[in-house]
């Protein structure tokens, strides 16, 4: 932690709180046109603009020396353009914007590492300890993934499904800003399928394949056109 703030990296506490943002980009999903489905809760429309962040991803469990760690994602930190460097004080998600925080990162005898190394010009991955020792292997399997969360920056329109009765669905409709998600804007818009089998909101269409007090299947014929803050 110490040698991470000493190269201007400031590292927080708490999952996914870490200085290691890549820019800030516009995100919809799903894809329009494709069918997908979601429950009760779950949002069936989202878009706004996120914070980018990579990492580095452990499919199955990996061993350096006396180290060993289980499947999961390290933040990127730092990358000196020959080195890349992961924080081992905060794990990340593969695709967070989904899926925030599910594959924790655990390591055996942790708190002797200062962080992971990758060297570009062989994959060789490398621990060192804050005792200035390094342990490295160049058979351990990796992949390099980008991910997407909410930062300082951020705001997002969600559209989530609530359920139906009869012939009525429910749908909120929330606007989050911050790091924090902050709820800005918080509405229930119901809509009648014997009406119109398409919903539209704000400039997003839906068209609705099957829907009940479970389950709603759909396909988004317009996302958010625009998200502003």
């Amino acid at each position: 932690m110490i040698f991470l703030q000493a190269i201007g990296m400031t590292l927080l506490s708490g999952c996914g709180s870490f200085n290691s943002g890549d820019g800030y980009d516009f995100i919809q999903e799903p894809a329009l046109n494709v069918v997908v489905s979601a429950s009760v809760d779950e949002p069936i429309l989202s878009g706004g603009i996120l914070e980018k962040h990579k990492g580095i991803y452990f499919a199955t469990p990996q061993k350096i020396s006396a180290y060993t760690f289980s499947a999961g994602v390290l933040p990127e930190v730092k990358d000196t353009g020959r080195y890349r460097y992961y924080s081992f004080a905060n794990t990340g998600s593969k695709n967070a914007t989904s899926d925030n925080c599910s594959n924790m990162h655990k390591l055996s005898g942790i708190e002797s590492i200062q962080y992971l190394m990758v060297r570009k010009s062989d994959k060789r991955v490398c621990v060192m300890t804050y005792f200035e020792e390094r342990y490295c292997n160049r058979d351990v399997e990796f992949e390099d993934v980008e991910w997407y969360e909410a930062g300082e920056k951020s705001f997002q329109k969600i559209l989530l499904y609530k359920g139906r009765l009869g012939d009525i669905i429910s749908i909120n409709y929330q606007e989050l800003k911050g790091s924090a998600e902050r709820v800005r804007h918080d509405s229930l818009e119901e809509y009648d399928l014997s009406a119109s089998d398409e919903i539209a909101y704000k400039s997003a269409l839906i068209k609705v394949l099957s829907a009940d007090s479970q389950k709603i299947e759909y396909i988004v014929l317009r996302n958010f056109s625009d998200v502003k803050q």
